[in-house]
């Protein structure tokens, strides 16, 4: 068992940090060149079954689950959804819309009917089909056909073209920011993400205080140090001192999230 949780927490630590490394990496180079981030986000994005092990090994493991929810992600973090991204129209959107509102541009997100997109800076953005439209939204729902043409001068064949020009008549719905566009899934992915880095760092620390035969007596340090810390927290050092453990192995996971990075 002590070997297990060992290899275990190793490998996900490992795991965690050098994917987000790489993939943060690529990002910061197409930020780095603001004439082109649109080009760079468009050129960049993948379709996606599953979200990447490296990405969220929890996350990945759900959607293998026989259940919608789990198999279709919105990663609502700009650098989550350029490492993760499922390819969907609205993971697009909060991609462009995140990816903008880090360099200080005003965004929002929009919801149309069936389409969702991103707005910035009085622009329409839609990295699906490495499109931008050179007004807002309300100029857009009045002029289908300009709509129609800007989709068909980015490649987009006819049909497609005015089946998405189509639905800028619909009526559409803004989101200021991706927690406003799906709040409860913002509050579950931070969880998951939490655990993304407390599950590896727990079986590291048990593997390390976990005895193992003569080679680690009863009386080892580690052991002793398991007792105290870990299996009689309340009697041997007080809850005080357990309450500020605690609250300072929050802030070292937070600061350990791979969007900080």
């Amino acid at each position: 068992m002590k070997k297990i949780l060992l290899a275990a927490g190793v490998f996900l630590l490992a795991l965690n940090i050098s994917f987000s490394l790489v993939y943060n990496y690529r990002l910061n180079e197409i930020l780095s060149q603001p004439q082109s981030v649109f080009n760079g986000i468009s050129d960049s994005i993948t379709v996606r079954k599953h979200p990447p092990i490296g990405e969220n090994f929890i996350l990945w493991g759900l959607s293998f689950l026989p259940v919608k929810q789990f198999r279709s992600y919105e990663f609502l973090n700009f650098r989550r959804a350029f490492r993760g991204g499922s390819g969907r129209c609205s993971q697009n959107a909060l991609l462009v819309s995140g990816a903008y509102d880090y360099m200080g541009y005003e965004t929002d997100i929009i919801a149309l009917g069936g389409h969702v997109v991103a707005a910035v800076d009085g622009k329409i953005m839609d990295a699906g089909f490495e499109t931008v439209l050179p007004f807002d939204i309300d100029y857009a729902s009045k002029h289908l056909d300009e709509v129609a043409a800007a989709y068909r001068k980015a490649g987009v064949n006819e049909k497609t073209a005015e089946r998405i020009g189509r639905l800028y008549a619909f009526p559409n719905k803004t989101y200021e920011s991706n927690f406003a566009y799906r709040p409860k899934l913002y509050l579950f992915m931070q969880a998951v993400y939490f655990l993304k880095w407390v599950l590896p760092l727990l079986f590291t620390g048990f593997g390390l205080a976990l005895p193992e035969g003569r080679r680690f007596p009863r009386n080892h340090a580690l052991s002793r140090l398991a007792q105290r810390l870990v299996f009689k927290p309340v009697r041997s050092v007080g809850v005080l001192t357990h309450a500020a453990a605690v609250v300072f192995f929050v802030i070292l996971v937070i600061a350990l999230e791979p969007d900080n990075l």
